[in-house]
């Protein structure tokens, strides 16, 4: 019994030292996919997406770089997939469902850099500075 005793005190002192040793190196203080702790980073998809060809050529995965001017729109077809690189925009006319996010993005809302974005049904974008935007149909 005693034996019993003296094991659990050990393995309840190893675990609290454990805990606090990882508390004191701030194992989990970061959320996953905040600005401190992103999913990916922009090198990583500056690097995939510049691999993919030149801008307003097609490319062998689907996509096509897009480029807009303060004030010009685009017009997402249904099921499109879209991802907003550079700039500013917003939904002038339907939804975009952000994927990576899981949000819905009705007309008005603004559009989040490089998440990944699905057109329910045709959209309308509008830029309100340069925008570059890679689309997938």
């Amino acid at each position: 019994m005693k034996k019993k005793i003296i094991v659990f005190a050990v393995c309840l002192l190893a675990g609290l030292i454990g805990f606090q040793t990882g508390r004191l190196v701030e194992a989990g203080s970061a959320s996953p996919g905040s600005q401190s702790d992103p999913l990916i980073t922009k090198s990583y998809l500056d690097e995939r997406l510049s691999s993919m060809g030149d801008p307003g050529a097609s490319v062998s995965k689907g996509f096509t770089s897009t480029s807009l001017k303060k004030g010009e729109t685009l017009t997402v077809p249904d099921g499109a997939q879209l991802i907003m690189y550079k700039g500013n925009a917003s939904i002038s006319a339907g939804s975009l469902i952000n994927l990576t996010e899981g949000s819905l993005f009705k007309s008005g809302n603004s559009l989040v850099l490089y998440s990944l974005l699905f057109s329910a049904g045709e959209t309308t974008i509008k830029a309100s500075s340069a925008v570059t935007v890679y689309l997938a149909y």
